[in-house]
């Protein structure tokens, strides 16, 4: 009976360890997915494809870029709701669950993107300004896909600027471009597998050629042209060109006609330093971001 009862508070304890194992700080291979859309407003497939790019530049960038769709909040403020979500499901990437999350719940159509960890520099409130211009047009006429395509697009840009600021470009760049590529049928008759179109040799000999021709061509028939001006000749100053006495002025006067004011506005002194704007969720933890409707 003893044993018994030891082997199962040994089981309880595994659970236990199981349970907090999954609920914060899990690891790649343990990670739920980053798209979450049960509100159903994508079809599997993209949502599938739009996963697998979330996680590459959250992994790229260190950063993870997540994304939830609901129904419901259930009554709980939207802010409120992705901040918990957020902090009660593990999301977050490495050891500071450094991380944005955009939720859309299409009952009250209104929207909520939380950030945490050095997310919350990365993202302050002119890049969440500009993130919201993107993507909120295309979630207010529907097209929800192309809303979520943009949102991932946007946010990858933000995260490369931030750790790049030397340069725009970068091999780890992600564009919107990239986004099916897997899909792409590289067995297409229309994709060139061999290399570069060669060009032939005896059409750049053509091409030579024509330039030198047209060239002789146009200075024979300029000089032809310049030929024909044997009454044409140069004078040393316009007044050369005024037929004496053929000008009179009789009377003469000053007229104001009009003047030019500009006007530039004074700096307003502006007590703003920038940054993010933050606040804390119900377990205490500081999070940014914003909110808005659609």
């Amino acid at each position: 009976m003893k044993k018994l009862f030891c082997f199962l508070i040994s089981v309880l304890l595994l659970s236990g360890l199981t349970v907090c194992a999954s609920a914060y700080d899990y690891g790649i291979d343990e990670r739920t997915s980053l798209v979450n859309d049960f509100a159903g407003l994508m079809h599997i497939d993209d949502a599938d494809i739009l996963n697998n790019k979330l996680e590459q530049i959250s992994e790229i960038y260190e950063c993870e870029v997540a994304l939830l769709t609901v129904n419901s909040t259930n009554g709980q403020d939207i802010t409120a709701f992705a901040d918990d979500y957020y902090d009660n499901n593990g999301f977050g990437y490495g050891i500071n669950d450094d991380g944005i999350l955009l939720v859309v719940n299409m009952g009250s159509r209104e929207y909520a993107m939380t950030t945490y960890g050095t997310a919350i520099s990365i993202f302050d409130d002119y890049n969440l300004y500009i993130l919201e211009n993107e993507f909120i047009p295309y979630l207010s006429e529907g097209s929800y896909t192309t809303a979520f395509i943009t949102y991932y697009e946007k946010c990858s840009e933000i995260l490369y600027s931030y750790s790049n600021k030397d340069s725009y470009y970068s091999d780890n760049y992600i564009t919107d471009d990239d986004l099916y590529e897997d899909e792409y049928d590289y067995n297409s008759p229309s994709v060139n597998t061999t290399g570069p179109m060669e060009i032939s040799i005896f059409s750049l000999q053509w091409i030579g050629i024509s330039i030198i021709g047209g060239i002789i061509i146009a200075f024979v028939y300029t000089y032809i042209l310049k030929a024909q001006l044997k009454s044409v000749h140069s004078k040393a100053s316009a007044a050369d060109y005024v037929v004496e006495d053929s000008v009179r002025i009789t009377r003469s006067r000053d007229i104001f006609l009009h003047k030019n004011i500009r006007k530039t506005a004074k700096p307003k002194s502006n007590s703003s330093s920038g940054g993010s704007t933050t606040h804390r969720s119900s377990s205490g933890r500081t999070h940014g971001g914003s909110r808005g409707s659609f």
